[in-house]
């Protein structure tokens, strides 16, 4: 099994629904695999939460109410067996209040290791972004986290080796990879359609002795320690055979475009991102007094001016990204 311990902002420009552009152009339909997937959406109405987690006490702006509705998500994305086949629910969360319609973004943020609603009541960006933009507000929940449990809960699906062995980065990115494509396919089931989606997502640990580890780094008692906690043998390497990645900022470059990371230096996690813009796309922010995620934060009247400078520009990126992208595809806004 994998071991979540890189922390960073991933930011992906998908291409655009399928909409009547400019000299009657038509854009690019998205792929109809995804029509095969059905969705079920809560009974519950619109409203507001309470913040949960680490930030139980903290009052939720007004603005941050959603639906919760759920997504037919397959067990298993890489194996042809019968029982890889097994269904599970995954929790999203959507909010359309700003969402212009048909040619209007979507934001969508790829929930990491926690409840999701803990990330919705707290990623103020998106919900101060998503008026600029006209955009709908899509928030979607990691496997074997909050509600998105496999095998039918949480003691099942921690019960041994054989279900938690299911719980990996590759499975995850493809979770997101299928409920993307169904987004684009069936946007008349989350709301009423869709043009461009961005994809936020962090992975990290929820473990309190982060910042501070008590003991020195040592691999050879990590393994030993993940296969006494899961049964599981891990594969420290695999997320490098699996996606690349030794040489970042090359495998970035050939690959990739449209990507923003912010890194605050506070942040013991900063070491291993991405301190230097790669591309004219590809854009590194670095603010020496930054922290974990501060930029994601809701704005207040107390946020120092380097903040405020960090969240204008990264604004002012995604719009020229969505103009630009809009334009490539014939998409009248």
């Amino acid at each position: 099994m994998e071991r979540l311990i890189a922390a960073g902002l991933l930011l992906l420009l998908l291409r655009c629904q399928a909409a009547a552009g400019v000299g009657g152009v038509v854009g690019r339909r998205p792929p109809t695999l995804a029509r095969h997937y059905h969705h079920t959406s809560s009974s519950s109405s619109r409203r507001q939460r309470a913040a949960a987690g680490d930030d139980a006490g903290v009052s939720v702006p007004a603005m941050v109410q959603y639906e919760t509705r759920h997504y037919t998500q397959r067990l298993d994305h890489f194996n042809w067996a019968p029982a890889s086949y097994a269904k599970f629910q995954q929790r999203y969360l959507v909010n359309d209040t700003f969402w212009r319609g048909r040619t209007a973004p979507i934001l969508l943020y790829a929930g990491n290791e926690g409840d999701v609603e803990l990330f919705a009541n707290n990623t103020g960006f998106m919900w101060e972004a998503a008026p600029r933009f006209g955009a709908m507000l899509v928030f979607v929940e990691h496997r074997y986290y909050g509600r998105s449990m496999l095998f039918g809960g949480r003691e099942a699906a921690f019960r041994d080796a054989g279900t938690k062995g299911y719980l990996t980065v590759t499975q995850a990115l493809a979770d997101y990879a299928s409920f993307v494509l169904s987004l684009k396919a069936n946007p008349l089931r989350h709301a009423r359609g869709a043009c461009t989606e961005m994809v936020l997502m962090t992975y990290g640990l929820s473990n309190d002795s982060i910042l501070q580890p008590p003991w020195p780094f040592n691999l050879t008692d990590v393994v030993a320690s993940c296969r006494n906690a899961t049964g599981l043998p891990p594969r420290p390497f695999w997320l490098e055979t699996e996606f690349g990645g030794y040489d970042i900022g090359n495998v970035l470059k050939r690959s990739a475009s449209n990507i923003l990371f912010f890194n605050g230096l506070r942040d013991p996690w900063s070491t291993g991102g991405v301190l230097k813009s790669i591309s004219d796309s590809i854009i590194a922010l670095v603010e020496p007094k930054g922290a974990h995620h501060v930029d994601l934060r809701f704005s207040s009247k107390g946020d120092p001016e380097w903040l405020t400078r960090v969240r204008a520009k990264e604004t002012r990126i995604i719009s020229r990204w969505l103009k630009q992208y809009c334009s490539d595809e014939a998409i009248s806004t």
